[in-house]
């Protein structure tokens, strides 16, 4: 899984127990963090961000 460092076991293990109905508005709060942040030049959107943003919102 994207921004895990889950084995191959535990990564099956965590998509059956995953809460499906609560993963559409928690990538549309990713979507709408990303997007109010690219405004900002002083803003870096690299990959560190985003893997930091989507442990904090998908847990």
């Amino acid at each position: 899984m994207y921004c895990t460092s889950l084995s191959a076991d535990q990564v099956v293990d965590a998509l059956a127990r995953a809460e499906k109905d609560r993963i559409p508005p928690r990538r549309d709060l990713a979507i709408g963090v990303i997007m109010d942040r690219a405004d900002d030049p002083s803003m870096t959107i690299d990959a560190d961000y985003l893997t930091e943003l989507n442990r904090l919102i998908y847990g």
